[in-house]
């Protein structure tokens, strides 16, 4: 549902073609993939974030001490779970019952991963690379381009 949500909201924002246009499949077009590079620069890290919440390291080891903290801490997060101030909710608690988006947890819990998380900046270079960026580019000059009272 959330998805959906999201989806919307990217349309929402720039998928806003006008009536007058002379390139109107091509004005749409630009706008659809910046709604869609949008919509995955929002919603890919989220999904990256809940597999690896879900699935943890795939078989790859924490080095020796990261393993034993990381033990550490689960046990202690099991014990207290966050009561009286110690520790953490377990994990599956805090998805349930969190308004924190995936990726804040994933990375508030980078000390059980082997693999650093990539920043935001990251995913926005690898999105970019898989989206036409000409494309893209025409979609946010148009964009700019947009008479205000269209866009109210």
């Amino acid at each position: 549902l959330i998805d959906a949500a999201v989806l919307v909201d990217c349309l929402n924002e720039n998928y806003i073609p006008l009536e007058n246009d002379e390139n109107v499949a091509l004005t749409k077009k630009a706008m659809l993939h910046q709604s869609l590079l949008s919509y995955s620069n929002k919603q890919v890290p989220e999904g990256l974030a809940l597999y690896d919440l879900s699935f943890g390291n795939d078989g790859k080891t924490l080095p020796i001490f990261r393993n034993l903290r990381a033990t550490f801490s689960n046990a202690i997060d099991t014990i207290f779970g966050g009561r009286l101030g110690i520790g953490k909710k377990p994990l599956q608690t805090l998805l349930a019952s969190s308004l924190d988006s995936f990726t804040n947890i994933r990375r508030d819990r980078q000390k059980y991963f082997v693999e650093e998380f990539p920043t935001d900046e990251e995913f926005g270079k690898q999105l970019d690379s898989v989206y036409d960026v000409t494309v893209v580019e025409e979609a946010k000059s148009m964009r700019t381009n947009i008479p205000q009272e269209m866009t109210m």
